[in-house]
């Protein structure tokens, strides 16, 4: 039901073959036209200050979110920022709730809201927009984490929109500006302690075990259902764990990036630097089990993309869905730390590393070499300081 999407191209710039070619993504509606002022907003913001593909696409998706929420309250955004009274308190508020939607909430709240109203008008909320009239009977919430970046980014959307209106109406400026102000103050209160936390390292011995459990198959503490959904979460966990990769490196491994005889997969989407990694004989049988039992009896048409992260019906999994798997773990096995989140298996990968080159004798080649390896598994470049932050 979403009115939006984005698509991902690569750049156009005049770069050598043995250049990365540049990202990039815009957001279109339901019929694929671009919208205009989200896309020079984050060409402005984000894509000349060389921001990562993903951040772009983090924002894109964001201003997407407003859009629909004025689609499900009949309110024509760009009119009302650039030539009409912009968002008032009202307004805000019901923005700041539906922005705390998941996705598949804001559809089911666009549906209800686009249906032809039976009864009678018969009080001034009801035509307000928002949830009084218009709420699905069951609604699911994000994080207040994600909120609170989302909120955040459509602030700055809103700021740069009153740079851009064509009067100089210095009343309407001032009550744009109580609105946005209005809608900071119900920016979530996220502590910054679980993340304080995360950057002290990575998950103990036992933290580990409890985690490894929780993602094993058919195990009790297992809180997924299906053997498909179990065994692919549980090639998720152990590649994460081994390999320290990103969530969007994990999400565009491709069943031909896989050489499991050798041990191997190659990252070939990466932020940083596309690599090889290596992998324990146990996970290439897992990795096998699962392809050859589970991946390969999907839909020929569903799994002609390749991707290995799948949905059970063979949909390509978003990050959002790979957050989910790991957040749904974190929240219903007793043990496992709260700060446990994606980054989290870069930083026990990290410390595993560290262990191991403690481990060499002294005078092993590779206790001189621990950065060029370290810099080489991470993706990062020859020259990169990162290595300071996670050898210990």
């Amino acid at each position: 039901m979403a009115n939006f999407s984005i698509r991902e191209f690569d750049g156009t710039h005049n770069t050598s073959h043995l250049e990365k070619k540049p990202r990039w993504a815009v957001l279109v509606d339901n019929q694929g036209h671009p919208f205009f002022w989200p896309n020079v907003f984050v060409t402005i913001y984000w894509v000349k200050a060389g921001k990562s593909i993903n951040s772009i696409k983090a924002v894109l998706r964001t201003l997407g979110m407003l859009y629909q929420w004025a689609d499900a309250r009949g309110v024509e955004l760009d009119e009302l920022l650039i030539n009409g009274t912009f968002i008032n308190g009202d307004q805000a508020t019901d923005l700041a709730q539906f922005i705390g939607l998941n996705m598949a909430s804001m559809d089911k709240e666009l549906e209800i809201a686009q249906k032809p109203k039976k009864k009678k008008v018969t009080n001034l909320e009801q035509i307000r927009g928002g949830f009084k009239d218009t709420k699905a009977e069951e609604v699911q919430y994000t994080d207040a984490q994600q909120k609170a970046t989302r909120m955040r980014y459509i602030i700055k959307f809103l700021d740069f929109m009153i740079l851009k209106r064509k009067d100089n109406d210095h009343k309407t400026e001032k009550d744009a500006q109580i609105a946005i102000n209005a809608f900071k103050t119900l920016i979530p209160c996220v502590s910054t302690k679980v993340h304080d936390k995360a950057r002290l390292g990575g998950m103990s011995k036992e933290e580990i075990q409890i985690t490894e459990a929780a993602f094993r198959p058919k195990s009790e503490t297992n809180p997924f259902r299906g053997i498909y959904l179990q065994l692919r979460n549980y090639v998720m966990w152990r590649i994460f764990y081994e390999a320290g990769l990103r969530r969007d490196e994990l999400r565009n491994i491709k069943t031909s990036d896989l050489n499991l005889p050798e041990r191997r997969i190659r990252v070939r989407v990466s932020k940083a630097h596309p690599r090889t990694l290596p992998i324990s004989s146990e996970t290439a049988n897992i990795i096998q089990h699962f392809v050859t039992e589970h991946w390969s009896k999907l839909p020929k048409s569903k799994k002609s993309h390749g991707y290995l992260f799948t949905t059970e019906k063979g949909d390509w999994m978003s990050n959002a869905t790979i957050s989910q798997v790991i957040r749904t773990v974190r929240e219903k096995v007793d043990g496992i730390p709260d700060w446990f989140v994606t980054d989290t298996n870069r930083l026990t990968f990290n410390d595993n590393l560290s262990a191991k080159f403690d481990s060499l004798p002294e005078g092993h080649e590779g206790k001189g070499i621990e950065g060029e390896i370290r810099n080489y598994l991470n993706g990062w470049s020859e020259n990169s300081r990162m290595v300071d932050k996670y050898a210990k």
